[in-house]
Order: C-alpha cells, then sequence, then structure tokens
C-alpha cells in the first residue's frame, strides 16, 4: 500500500510555479499629478497557464482602496517582465498596506482545474 501510495504522488504532483512581483516593500512616491502619488511594481510571469494578472490594492483589513493603473487587469506573457505604475490619492496614503498582484484565468482557456495565485508587497 506504501508503494502504491508513494507511485500516485510522484505521478499526479508536479511542480508549482507562481509569479513573480518586487520589489518586497514597495515605497510611494510623488507623482506629476498634484495630491496623488505613485509607485512602480515589477511582474514577472514564470506561469504557462496564466497570461493576465489583476493589481489589487488594500489596507490593514484587506479592504479594497481606490487606485489607478494603465489597466486593472494586465496581460503580461510567459517569461515576461513588466513594470506597472500604481497611482493612489495622497489623502490614502497612510490607509494603503498592500499592493497585490492576482493571477486570472480566460473562462474560455479553463479545461482543468487551475490554482490562481496571489502576491502582495507591504508598504514602508
Amino acid at each position: 500500500m506504501k508503494k502504491f501510495l508513494s507511485l500516485m504522488l510522484v505521478a499526479f504532483c508536479g511542480p508549482v510555479w507562481g509569479h513573480e512581483m518586487s520589489p518586497t516593500y514597495v515605497e510611494f512616491n510623488a507623482s506629476y499629478i498634484d495630491n496623488v502619488i505613485k509607485t512602480t511594481i515589477e511582474v514577472f510571469n514564470r506561469r504557462e497557464d496564466v497570461s493576465y494578472y489583476e493589481i489589487e490594492v488594500y489596507d490593514k483589513d484587506r479592504n479594497p482602496i481606490s487606485f489607478v493603473t494603465d489597466a486593472k487587469v494586465v496581460n503580461i506573457d510567459y517569461l515576461e517582465r513588466k513594470s506597472i505604475d500604481v497611482y493612489i490619492r495622497q489623502s490614502d496614503k497612510d490607509r494603503v498596506v498592500y499592493v497585490c498582484t492576482l493571477s486570472r484565468f480566460i473562462k474560455e482557456d479553463i479545461t482543468k482545474t487551475n490554482v490562481s495565485s496571489r502576491i502582495c508587497s507591504k508598504v514602508k
């Protein structure tokens, strides 16, 4: 029985890859717009099965905070790296705790069970 379970474990378990996001601790700086600050995150897609990533901004209780980017869902191809500017209101600076990316699947591309990955950077 142990051999059978070991064989099944080896046969059905493969490597798990996620995406990468940097920096680990984001810092907001002045932008060219009054009362708006910005940070830049970099996302690297190491997943062949995912091409879209959603940007999210949260407070300490994981409540969403309004923000602006070029697109809230960004297309990043396999093994591609992309820099994304995230803008928030100056008045929200003390509330923001996390800037996150979440992998998203296209509905028609789902042919098997997929695992979504979320990576969050904490604000300094």
